[in-house]
């Protein structure tokens, strides 16, 4: 049995935290940037190798690295919507914060205007909508059925709200055929982009902090330089919890990047490890 030099053991779990490369990389932090819960954080380093042989035994003499390249891969479990504009490679989309409403008065076939008082999510007083300015022009909605939650007409305003407490929001006519009730549900999204032909994606910085098993030595990876190449997924499962499997490309940094302390990692690397084990 070889003998143990050291606790320097590595299980559990990471912190991905990942922000628009304009971003100082070095200073992203759990509580503004994370990702939330994930699994199966693994980062990987490749390469292949040129080879001069010689001879009909075809003797290795010599041999230079190439193609060197480093993958990321993590699990996401949190479908907020910034996690899910990450996964479709955007770093620059302003996130709406997620409101809920709920239906005053009937809704009828045609109508154009929706009466709603708030109705906050419970533990997150900030989720209610308490204010005009929470209802601009322009807003996505969905509406609803609280008795039937597959039951969801998606419409934008077409006029700021108005009124206090209650507030009478201008919507699109509400199709023929379909009703909502008094205390039926209404939510503030956002609207993704999905399989767009025209967004090439945004370049991240990624900060990866994780603990030694002993100690809580840190380990942090600082990647100043991402694109996400891979990431959106939508498993509706009743057997097990969906993810985002997130693939990430480490990018090399051009001369002209270098400022600040991305001096410390230069142009050559693709990422900078700081252990103390």
């Amino acid at each position: 049995m070889a003998n143990v030099n050291s606790p320097s053991f590595l299980i559990g779990n990471a912190t991905v935290m990942l922000a628009p490369q304009s971003v100082d990389v070095f200073s992203l932090n759990p509580d503004a940037h994370s990702v939330g819960m994930v699994k199966n954080v693994t980062l990987g380093v490749e390469s292949d190798n040129i080879e001069l042989r010689n001879g009909i035994l075809q003797a290795l003499v010599d041999s230079q690295k190439s193609n060197v390249r480093m993958t990321a891969t993590f699990e996401g479990y949190e479908f907020t919507a910034q996690n899910l504009y990450r996964a479709l490679g955007y770093a620059n989309k302003a996130v709406v914060q997620r409101r809920r409403g709920r239906i005053t008065a009937n809704v009828a076939a045609g109508a154009t205007t929706v009466s709603v008082e708030t109705n906050p999510l419970p533990g997150d007083a900030n989720s209610g909508i308490t204010a005009l300015a929470n209802v601009p022009s322009g807003t996505t909605l969905l509406i609803q059925k609280a008795n039937q939650p597959d039951f969801v007409f998606p419409v934008r305003t077409t006029a700021a709200a108005t009124g206090t407490g209650t507030y009478a929001i201008p919507i699109s006519a509400v199709p023929v055929g379909t009703t909502f009730s008094a205390g039926d549900t209404v939510w503030i999204v956002n609207e993704l982009d999905i399989g767009s032909t025209v967004d090439t994606g945004d370049f991240f910085g990624m900060k990866i902090a994780g603990t030694l098993s002993n100690y809580n030595v840190p380990l942090v990876v600082i990647f100043p330089k991402v694109k996400i190449t891979k990431g959106f997924n939508l498993t509706f499962s009743e057997t097990d919890y969906s993810n985002l499997p997130f693939e990430v490309s480490p990018y090399f940094l051009a001369n002209s990047e270098i400022t600040g302390r991305l001096a410390e990692i230069g142009t050559n690397v693709n990422a900078k490890a700081y252990v103390g084990a």
